[in-house]
């Protein structure tokens, strides 16, 4: 089972990168949120693209960030009556859930991934005076879900092989 742990690997790998990449947005954000706020206040001018650019790293944080938010376990569970079942039970609806998440986020990459396309194939701008091509901010929507696709299939995988491994099936049955 060793292709399991590099697959694990370049999971980890791929939500630090997501983490990364999520961190430098937001600080991106501050940044451009304070030279608007000391700008107009200081010397009485604006960016004009604060709003606009600040809405996209906050696009780029959330959908980047969901890969490590997804690793680390912070994505929404609900636990009272799950903790409560045998291990096996345990995985088994993990497993569940796994392909579930896998389900919609796939389904959610493809339709981003059709909406940065039409923004492609119309060369669409965006109204602000910056007239920036949509499809580069976009482009961070089906990156993110594509990524936290490959996460729940991952996670999915990893389950279903420790529901027929019995090392790992005694291990989730001791914690």
């Amino acid at each position: 089972m060793s292709w399991l742990r590099v697959a694990d690997g370049i999971m980890e790998r791929l939500s630090r990168m997501g983490r990364n990449v999520s961190s430098i947005f937001l600080l991106l954000m501050v940044i451009l949120i304070n030279l608007e706020v000391l700008g107009r206040y200081l010397f009485g001018f604006s960016t004009l693209i604060c709003d606009e650019y600040s809405a996209y790293f906050f696009v780029g944080c959330t959908f980047l960030g969901f890969t490590y938010s997804f690793r680390q376990g912070h994505f929404l569970r609900v636990g009272i009556m799950v903790d409560r079942l045998p291990a096996t039970a345990k995985s088994i609806l993990h497993l569940a859930a796994a392909a579930l998440g896998f389900s919609i986020s796939v389904v959610v990459t493809y339709e981003v991934a059709m909406l940065t396309l039409i923004s492609v194939r119309f060369d669409s701008v965006s109204i602000q005076p910056s007239a920036t091509p949509l499809w580069l901010p976009q482009a961070l929507m089906p990156l993110g879900m594509g990524a936290l696709s490959l996460l729940f299939l991952n996670e999915a995988v990893q389950t279903l092989a420790g529901l027929f491994s019995s090392d790992r099936r005694t291990e989730r049955e001791e914690v």
